[in-house]
């Protein structure tokens, strides 16, 4: 496979749904999801978490009724400032860096 077919597939294409409701938890960005797909015949439950906000009570009714789960993970919190520059990664090491990043991962989920 080529890697700009990978990139931009050329065999996709669109399909009808048997999805009703689906619950969107994220950053603010999630919301968008949501919005772009309001024409559609799905109810979305949107849940928006940023940081390291707690869920909202209603969240185990929410995952009992979707059909599909979306969470939406900010790059920024998954691959922090830190990680990205190349002098404190030389520093400390990549291998401490990276699991530093993987511990604020597991923060999140």
């Amino acid at each position: 496979m080529r890697f700009a077919h990978f990139i931009f597939p050329r065999d996709l294409s669109v399909s009808t749904s048997e999805l009703s409701d689906v619950l969107l938890i994220g950053s603010c960005f999630i919301e968008d999801f949501s919005r772009l797909l309001s024409d559609s015949h799905i109810n979305f439950h949107v849940i928006v978490k940023n940081n390291a906000a707690q869920l909202p009570s209603i969240f185990p009714e929410n995952m009992q009724r979707s059909q599909m789960r979306v969470v939406q993970i900010p790059i920024r919190h998954v691959l922090t400032d830190a990680f990205m520059n190349p002098d404190l990664r030389e520093k400390i090491g990549f291998e401490e860096s990276l699991d530093n990043e993987k511990k604020i991962i597991l923060t999140h989920i």
